[in-house]
């Protein structure tokens, strides 16, 4: 992380910080570690589907509240028992910025003798309606991947007592670099696997996407 990301970063926790008290969550499933048979003396690495600090700031909260070690960013240090890391989708993707350090960081772990990291998908809903076009304030409040920093705000603010975390069952790593060794190939068949558990998650819980009243009767 470099120094503009890190001041970014801590600048962000100071501002989210006095909320963390007031937020109330639930988990998915309610022992996320044990029913997941998550090996805790193994490095893990929690899988966001989209970048947002108050994401990561509620996953601390919910590892901490859990007992466990809150995760961070490792930059180019892989993870280990006891510090687990976080990464985002956008991550795994060929073009997005640092895929070559992932890459070169995949290639290590799969060379590293004994060294077995666990992939863990965590999707945070903030609110469980999914909206309504008849609505504004249901467009501006309700929870969406591609939401602004100003937007994420008033989602987090507006949901803050209505959140809910949900945990997948982890990826062993090792196995999955069993059937391919390339590294670039690999995080691109990471990012359709994740990218598809995340949309079947996010349906799950927030049912379907609302199809624009305006296709509806172009497709009729």
């Amino acid at each position: 992380m470099n120094i503009f990301a890190s001041a970014m970063y801590w600048l962000c926790w100071l501002f989210f910080r006095p909320m963390l008290w007031w937020l109330k969550y639930r988990v998915s499933p309610q022992s996320p570690f044990t029913e997941n048979s998550v090996d805790l003396s193994q490095p893990l690495v929690f899988l966001l589907p989209g970048r947002s600090w108050a994401d990561v700031f509620l996953l601390q909260k919910v590892c901490k509240d859990l007992g466990l070690p809150a995760p961070h960013r490792t930059g180019k240090e892989l993870p280990q028992p006891g510090k687990p890391a976080v990464l985002y989708l956008s991550a795994l993707k060929e073009d997005s910025k640092g895929a070559e350090d992932l890459a070169d960081l995949m290639h290590r772990a799969s060379k590293a003798l004994g060294y077995a990291p666990q992939i863990m998908p965590v999707s945070v809903f903030w609110g469980r309606d999914p909206g309504s076009e008849t609505s504004l304030l249901r467009l501006i409040f309700s929870d969406s991947l591609r939401a602004s920093s100003l937007r994420k705000l008033f989602i987090v603010i507006a949901n803050g007592r209505e959140v809910l975390a949900s945990f997948g069952k982890p990826l062993n790593f090792n196995e999955f670099m069993q059937h391919e060794e390339h590294a670039p190939r690999a995080m691109r068949k990471l990012a359709r696997l994740f990218n598809l558990h995340f949309l079947r998650a996010r349906t799950a819980t927030l049912g379907p996407s609302l199809v624009p009243r305006s296709t509806v009767i172009r497709g009729l």
